[in-house]
C-alpha cells in the first residue's frame, strides 16, 4: 500500500502567509480561464494571551489581577484577527495567490506551484474563515476593455501569434506566448471581414482574440505559471496519467452522451456583424466530418467574420466528447489538463485519451479526472510489454493489428 503526504501552503504575491484549511483546483481543457481554484482560509492573526474575570481564581495582587480578595483574573489563548492582513487580501488591487503543493509518496516527491489572480474574497466574520476564488490570467483579458478603436493587428495579419502577443501586452505588460513552436496560421490566405482584425471601443480582449484563435482551429491558453500557448488539437502536455480499477482508482463511472451538446459531428456558425457604415452583414461557416452527418449544431456569434474555420474547429474537439469516463484517485499533483491517459474499468474496453478536466481536492487529498476517450484493442502496441515495440511483430503478420 502506497503512503502519501500532502502539504498545502499559501501566500499573497507581496509574500503575506495565507492559513490554507483546504479548498480545490482545477484544470478545464473546455474552459477558459484553464485553472480556477477556491481556497478556504483561516483569518489572519496570531495567538495571544488574553485576561478574563474568573470568579474562582484566588486574587493575587491588586496591583495585577484584583483587590487581593477571593476572586480575580485568569489567562486564556486567543486568535486575534490581524485586520490590516485581512484588508490586505483585496482582488480590485491585482493581487494575486501563490499555492503550493508539497507531495511525499513512497516512490516521488513531487512541487507544484500555481501563480493566479485573485478573483474574489468572501470573508465570514462569525466563524473567521475567508473563502478566496481564482482563476489563470484568461480573467485578466475579460478585465480589459478597448477605450479606442485599434487597428495595429491589421499590420501584424500574417501571424495570429504576432495578434496575440501584442494584445497580451496591452492587458499584461511583458506577457507573450512561451513557445516558438506551438500552434500558428496566418491571415493572408484567408477569406475574412478586416473588421474582424480591428479592436473595437469596448470590446475586451479576450472577446477579440477568441474568434481569431479559433477560426484557425486553435485555442488560447494561460497555465497555472503564467505561461501563454496556442494549442490546436493534437497538444498534450509531458508524462502520462494510468488509471486502474483495483490499483489506484477510488471510484469509477462511464457515460455516452449523444443528446448532450458537446457532441456533434457537424456545424454551421453564423456571423452577424455591422459593418463601419452601420449596414448588417452575414456570414456563415459549415463542416461536417463526413455525409451524411448524424447531428449538427450551430452557433451564433455577433463578431466581423474572421474566415472559415470555426466550424471545423468545433466538429473536431467534439469528436472526443460524448463518451466520458469519470475517475477518483489520491491527488497526484504531476497531473494536467490534456495529459495522455489510459484508463481501466470493470465491464468495459481499456480507454485511451486524454484528461479533459482535472481536480484536485485538498480537503480529501484526492483528485477527480475526467477523460475523453476512445475503446483501445488489448493487442494494441499501447499495451506490449516493455522493451518490445510493434516492429517485432513475426513476418507475415500485421501490425496494424497492434495500433492503438
Amino acid at each position: 500500500m502506497t503512503t502519501s503526504q500532502h502539504i498545502y501552503t499559501a501566500a499573497l504575491d507581496d509574500g503575506q502567509p495565507l492559513l490554507v484549511t483546504g479548498g480545490s483546483l482545477s484544470l478545464d481543457d473546455s474552459r477558459s480561464p484553464h485553472v480556477e481554484g477556491e481556497l478556504h482560509l483561516a483569518f489572519p492573526g496570531q495567538w495571544a494571551d488574553s485576561l478574563w474575570d474568573d470568579p474562582f481564581a484566588p486574587g493575587l495582587g491588586e496591583d495585577t489581577y484584583g483587590d487581593g480578595t477571593f476572586g480575580g483574573k485568569n489567562v486564556i489563548r486567543q486568535w486575534q484577527t490581524d485586520e490590516a492582513a485581512l484588508a490586505n487580501i483585496d482582488p480590485r488591487t491585482n493581487v494575486r495567490v501563490i499555492f503550493t503543493a508539497n507531495v511525499t509518496t513512497d516512490t516521488y516527491t513531487h512541487v507544484r506551484r500555481f501563480n493566479l489572480a485573485l478573483r474574489e474574497r468572501d470573508a465570514d466574520h462569525a466563524d473567521g474563515t475567508v473563502t478566496l476564488r481564482l482563476a489563470s490570467d484568461e480573467a485578466l483579458l475579460d478585465d480589459w476593455k478597448a477605450f479606442t478603436e485599434d487597428r495595429r493587428p491589421l499590420d501584424l495579419r500574417h501571424s495570429v501569434r504576432a495578434i496575440c502577443n501584442y494584445v497580451l501586452n496591452l492587458v499584461i505588460p511583458g506577457a507573450a506566448l512561451t513557445n516558438i513552436t506551438d500552434a500558428d496560421w496566418s491571415f493572408t490566405d484567408t477569406d475574412y471581414d478586416l473588421e474582424a482584425l480591428v479592436i473595437q471601443p469596448g470590446q475586451s480582449a479576450m472577446d477579440f482574440l477568441r474568434p481569431l484563435v479559433q477560426a484557425g482551429g486553435l485555442r488560447l491558453v494561460c497555465d497555472e505559471l503564467r505561461g501563454w500557448t496556442l494549442r490546436d488539437g493534437s497538444y498534450v502536455t509531458g508524462g502520462s496519467l494510468p488509471i486502474e480499477q483495483g490499483r489506484n482508482a477510488l471510484t469509477g463511472s462511464e457515460k455516452i452522451n449523444r443528446a448532450d451538446d458537446d457532441w456533434f459531428d457537424a456545424a454551421v456558425t453564423v456571423y452577424t456583424w455591422k459593418d463601419r457604415d452601420g449596414v448588417e452583414q452575414t456570414r456563415t461557416d459549415a463542416f461536417a466530418m463526413k455525409t451524411p452527418y448524424r447531428r449538427a449544431r450551430t452557433f451564433e456569434k455577433d463578431t466581423p467574420y474572421p474566415g472559415r474555420g470555426f466550424s471545423s474547429y468545433a466538429v473536431r474537439r467534439a469528436q472526443r466528447r460524448g463518451r466520458e469516463g469519470t475517475a477518483s484517485t489520491v491527488a497526484d499533483w504531476r497531473a494536467h489538463a490534456e495529459m495522455p491517459v489510459v484508463l481501466t474499468l470493470d465491464g468495459m474496453p481499456t480507454q485511451t485519451g486524454k484528461t479533459g478536466r482535472v481536480e484536485f481536492d485538498l480537503d480529501r487529498d484526492e483528485m477527480t479526472v475526467t477523460t475523453r476517450t476512445i475503446d483501445t484493442r488489448a493487442t494494441a502496441w499501447l499495451f506490449l510489454p516493455a522493451g518490445q515495440a510493434w516492429s517485432d511483430s513475426p513476418v507475415g503478420a500485421s501490425w496494424t493489428e497492434e495500433e492503438a
